[in-house]
């Protein structure tokens, strides 16, 4: 356990948690420099505002971010670069045309519309039974539009159980 500058004998920290009193508040996602405030109860009590200001404290000294699991949010999703092979015609240079191959670019990129929780769940699961690879992925705004197809549920639910949107372009 590492302890901070201020509060050293009440806030620590490792690699997974942030600790106050001993009690774990907040868990470190250090990949993402994000944390997540966690429930917890210690005789009754199940906030404080001393708590508050060591995760406050902590979050700052830590570089970390808030991860708030259950906001709604869109992200842009740009799958890495994919090609298929296709059969062209080119000219044989004598006037007649003969059968080649060549490579068409497929590549994706789609809005993927849930609760921050979900959207982080349902890439794992592409990844790990689709194989994706994301080349890009930033946060995009939330539109009337987007969060209208994820409220009226005009979407499939996902393979992995989760409920995110996912949006083309064309549907926007």
């Amino acid at each position: 356990m590492r302890q901070f500058t201020k509060f050293k004998a009440n806030l620590e920290y490792d690699d997974k948690f942030i600790y106050s009193y001993g009690t774990a508040v907040a868990e470190i996602n250090s990949f993402l420099n994000q944390f997540t405030r966690m429930e917890w109860d210690v005789e009754g009590k199940t906030a404080s505002p001393t708590t508050t200001k060591h995760i406050n404290y902590a979050a700052s000294e830590l570089n970390l971010k808030e991860f708030y699991p259950f906001e709604l949010a869109c992200e842009h999703w740009i799958l890495k670069p994919q090609s298929m092979q296709v059969s062209v015609q080119i000219n044989d240079g004598y006037g007649g045309t003969k059968n080649s191959t060549d490579y068409k670019d497929i590549s994706r990129s789609f809005y993927v519309v849930g609760q921050r929780q979900h959207l982080r769940d349902y890439f794992r699961y592409m990844m790990k039974n689709h194989a994706w690879q994301l080349r890009d992925s930033f946060d995009e705004p939330l539109t009337k539009s987007m969060e209208k197809i994820y409220n009226d549920g005009e979407y499939s639910k996902n393979s992995d159980g989760s409920n995110c949107a996912i949006i083309t372009s064309n549907e926007l």
